[in-house]
């Protein structure tokens, strides 16, 4: 959600459930994701969108003068190799400059702090373990960081110039479906959980009921 001073409201739907999410939540599909506030044109994007074509393809399209990226993202559990959880962690560290880059606007991002766990849904109780990747930083339209905090909570501010309408990307759009250069086993195991996901929430009794409030 953004809330503008007068009280005006624009609303974002985070695309697709991400990885077992889609065992309790229905992702929006493709909704309208860059918004004309009194400060410019807005661009949003969530979490785990991020990673997909579909995302920054809807950005170009449709011309933000600043990016807003929102995070709550943990880093892989132990039980993936090193390297996977190395690529994961620096994809993410990189994310706010790559949209820059491609789109020729400031990105901030933001992601939380702190420990991680929860049981995988059908996995006969394995636990994610892990901490959320704690680095939220400020770039400028050639994504230069301008403010950056990690491995605490804090607050970062910095002045950045939003791009004029007809800004142009830097770099060229990656072919497929994955935008961001995650590992096979990263790109994987989150599509195999969604399918997953997807299914059982498809035929879920439990979900039925709470939608009609039973």
């Amino acid at each position: 959600m953004l809330c503008g001073p007068n009280g005006e409201l624009w609303s974002h739907r985070k695309i697709e459930p991400a990885a077992y999410e889609a065992f309790f939540f229905k992702g929006g599909g493709r909704n309208p994701n860059v918004f004309d506030t009194p400060i410019g044109r807005i661009g949003i994007a969530i979490c785990f969108d991020t990673s997909k074509t579909h995302t920054i393809r809807s950005l170009i399209e449709n011309r933000p003068e600043i990016l807003l990226l929102q995070y709550s993202c943990p880093g892989l559990p132990s039980f993936f190799l090193k390297r996977d959880r190395d690529n994961w962690v620096e994809v993410y560290k990189h994310t706010a400059a790559t949209y820059a880059r491609h789109l020729g606007v400031p990105v901030v991002a933001c992601n939380k702090t702190g420990p991680f766990r929860t049981s995988i849904p059908m996995s006969f109780g394995i636990q994610y373990t892990a901490a959320f990747v704690d680095t939220s930083v400020i770039v400028d339209a050639q994504g230069a960081p301008v403010s950056l905090i990690s491995a605490k909570p804090g607050v970062i501010c910095a002045e950045v110039e939003p791009a004029g309408k007809d800004s142009l990307p830097i770099d060229a759009l990656p072919q497929g479906r994955w935008f961001l250069p995650l590992t096979l086993a990263s790109r994987f195991s989150t599509e195999y959980g969604q399918k997953c996901g997807k299914l059982r929430y498809a035929f879920s009794q439990k979900r039925k009921r709470a939608a009609l409030g039973r």
